[in-house]
């Protein structure tokens, strides 16, 4: 060995591992060769192309690959993790790739385990074991013998299509891998997804998220749900409940030393506007009747409204059209508009401008006497006219002349019209001095039914049933009684101007609170009084408050409206927000992901198993036929022991087994059928120093040198095996 070693450095120094050792020994060793990734295999080779008769988990199918990629590497892992089975199968590998090689090991144990795996998978008769310096020769021939003579002649029919199927149904299941695994565009992936699901099923079901409207599932869109969570936990975690806090009404997110000032002034203002309100209210219900009416916000803001329009002067003209009291005058009024409209076109006909005293004529019989006048004899026809003329100058300042005969069949027309105006007695009555019959202003008319119908909509606002007119016609009947002169001393006098400074105080209120919602209850004044006075006693909780306020708003944006519900109702602790937050999140997103992926829609799990069952049969099979074609492809080339023809390195082998005596020695055997050894014995297994002493340093390159327990050899004992090597 150290002959070897100091005779042939130079030599040596051909192996760039060796070269490395001598030249570079403190600088990592580099082939160019990427590591394959175990979890691409599948994509890259085939069964057909794998040949490893024995159990292996992805990385140590990766470590045989390599090898036959060209890739020098050490392997290292505790006792008990596989390393000699994984060793058997780089062997089994690189036999059929048609690949030479020597494993080199310094105890005889460690080199019988791999021995018996690879006798365990049909290779134990190709295996050529020269562990000892001193072998005997005839035992080594005896090993090549019986090689030659268990040589397989071909390999199995069905290799093709058993690989064939086992890589359709490989296929099959690694989609399913991929589909679970594959990242997602929010960076998680499918089998995340699940196991949140399956781990966290307790989280409560009734939380849901809702996803923005034209968003798409991303990174920054899970980020944001992330941080929301967590500030929204911190900020809970910092108040005493939500439910039950102080300040619950206020939804203002945005504390300042400057709001909390104003607020104190505007809480001071309403504890002082509205026992005034209440007293003018009970006051006002107790002078019109309605005590039994609940007086709730929006009934106060009607009486106060009604009440301010008491004192307009058209008020009682409007309360006498309200209905139904008021049905028989807005029918007469729509009468008089009628009656108007109908006049308009006979007015516009008429050719000269009359005095209202025109319509004290008796028109049927000037129209008679016009008529008499129009067919008289033609020397009387002028003067019957004039007549007739001169009756109709006195009501008119115009010249009359000419024929009259269509004025005065007008003037007839719309004293009918005028006749029948005065006969609408409750107009007449309701408009007093207003009145003028036919041509009574309709624009006043059309205000007091504006009026009319406001009352009407105020009324039946104050009514605490609808359907019962009772407290109305009991309210407008007060109404009804009041006179210009008594109604400022009326108890209504100040309300509508109370009712006015109390809108202004709770707008601005709402305004710098935005309380939701203001009481509306019949007690509404006392509840406000409770809740201002609670906000004035707790002002320095304010900005915590307001911080959760800001957050939680945030929840319909986020998508979680339904989480912040709950919290606001108590029913989630601080600690589980953030998980509660994901789960919803993530239960959202795993049913987006299945509708849309097709694999994860079709899996079912008993179909799914009885996949993997015949995926496990056919790894079986195809494991059973791998050594047979492993044996199979030892065998081409190997020619019959009884005809092997004029080959010298066939003959020679030949020769030395059948001598009984007198072999050659090992050294000069090897040397002389290189081919043939290699063809019978594609793995040698040795020790360095039977290396040394059996194999010459120009012997035919193995194409991979494996050490067994490397740790335990010295590197100058294992140069003269990586020199015999192309990889390590």
């Amino acid at each position: 060995m150290w002959k070897d070693l100091q005779d042939r450095t130079e030599a040596l120094k051909e192996n760039p591992i060796v070269r490395h050792l001598i030249e570079t020994p403190t600088c990592s060793f580099n082939d160019g060769v990427p590591f394959l990734e175990p979890r691409e295999l599948d994509h890259k080779f085939s069964p057909a192309k794998v040949f490893t008769p024995l159990s292996a988990d992805s990385s140590q199918l990766a470590a045989a690959l390599d090898v036959v990629a060209g890739k020098n590497f050490v392997l290292r892992g505790p006792p008990g993790t596989g390393k000699s089975q994984t060793i058997a199968n780089i062997i089994a590998q690189c036999v059929a790739e048609k690949k030479t090689v020597l494993f080199v090991s310094q105890k005889t144990a460690a080199l019988e385990v791999v021995q018996r795996r690879l006798r365990d998978i049909g290779l134990g008769n190709h295996i050529l074991e020269i562990h000892s310096a001193k072998a005997q020769k005839s035992l080594v021939l005896n090993q090549l013998k019986n090689a030659w003579h268990s040589r397989a002649l071909s390999s199995p029919p069905d290799w093709i299509e058993a690989t064939g199927e086992l890589e359709a149904t490989r296929s099959e299941l690694n989609r399913l891998v991929s589909a679970l695994h594959i990242v997602r565009s929010n960076g998680l992936t499918a089998y995340q997804g699940f196991g949140t699901i399956v781990a966290k099923g307790s989280i409560d079901q009734g939380i849901r998220f809702v996803a923005p409207a034209g968003r798409e599932p991303s990174r920054e869109q899970l980020k944001k749900i992330k941080d929301w969570s967590r500030e929204l936990a911190a900020s809970v975690s910092s108040l005493a409940g939500i439910m039950h806090h102080p300040l619950r009404e206020i939804r203002t997110t945005n504390w300042s030393p400057n709001w909390a000032r104003e607020l104190v002034l505007v809480i001071e203002q309403t504890i002082e506007i509205l026992p005034k309100l209440r007293e003018l209210l009970v006051a006002a219900t107790a002078g019109i009747g309605l005590q039994e009416i609940p007086m709730v916000q929006s009934r106060a803001h009607a009486l106060a409204e009604l009440f301010e329009l008491a004192a307009q002067g058209a008020f009682r003209n409007a309360l006498a059209l309200v209905p139904p009291h008021g049905d028989v005058l807005r029918a007469e009024l729509k009468a008089l508009k009628d009656l108007q409209a109908q006049a308009r076109p006979l007015k516009s006909r008429l050719n000269r401008t009359y005095e209202p005293t025109v319509f004290e004529l008796d028109f049927d019989s000037w129209l008679r006497r016009w008529s008499e006048a129009s067919n008289a004899f033609f020397l009387f026809r002028g003067f019957k006219r004039a007549a007739v003329r001169k009756i109709l100058s006195q009501h008119s300042p115009d010249r009359i002349s000419g024929d009259i005969g269509k004025d005065l069949f007008n003037l007839h027309q719309l004293a009918g019209l005028r006749e029948k105006a005065e006969g609408l007695g409750g107009m007449r009555a309701l408009c007093g001095e207003d009145w003028a019959g036919l041509d009574t202003d309709a624009g006043k008319m059309d205000a007091w039914v504006r009026l009319s119908d406001q009352i009407s909509m105020l009324v039946r606002a104050i009514e605490s049933d609808p359907s019962r007119h009772s407290a109305g016609s009991q309210l407008i009947n007060y109404l009804g009684g009041l006179t210009p002169q008594n109604i400022s001393t009326a108890p209504i006098a100040d309300l509508p101007k109370v009712w006015t400074q109390t809108a202004a105080v709770l707008a601005r209120l709402s305004e710098l609170t935005r309380i939701e919602p203001i009481p509306s209850s019949s007690g509404w004044i006392d509840e406000l009084l409770v809740i201002v006075s609670r906000w004035k006693a707790n002002l320095g909780r304010a900005n915590a408050w307001m911080d959760w306020n800001s957050i939680s708003e945030k929840g319909p944006e986020i998508g979680l409206q339904s989480l912040v519900d709950r919290v606001r109702a108590d029913e989630i602790p601080p600690s589980s927000i953030q998980e509660a937050a994901y789960v919803a999140y993530v239960r959202w997103w795993i049913d987006q992901v299945v509708t849309e992926d097709a694999t994860l829609r079709s899996f079912i799990p008993g179909k799914h198993e009885r996949t993997i069952a015949r995926f496990q049969h056919l790894d079986e099979h195809v494991n059973s036929l791998s050594r047979q074609v492993l044996r199979g492809r030892i065998g081409q080339g190997v020619p019959d022991p009884n005809g092997f023809g004029s080959d010298p390195e066939w003959g020679i082998l030949a020769r030395e087994i059948s001598k009984k005596a007198r072999h050659l020695p090992l050294r000069r055997l090897f040397e002389k059928i290189p081919n043939a050894l290699f063809h019978l014995a594609p793995c040698v297994m040795m020790s360095p120093l039977s290396i040394a002493q059996h194999l010459a340093p120009n012997t035919k390159l193995f194409d991979l040198v494996i050490f067994d327990e490397a740790s335990q050899i010295p590197v100058w004992h294992a140069v003269g095996a990586l020199a015999r090597a192309g990889r390590l």
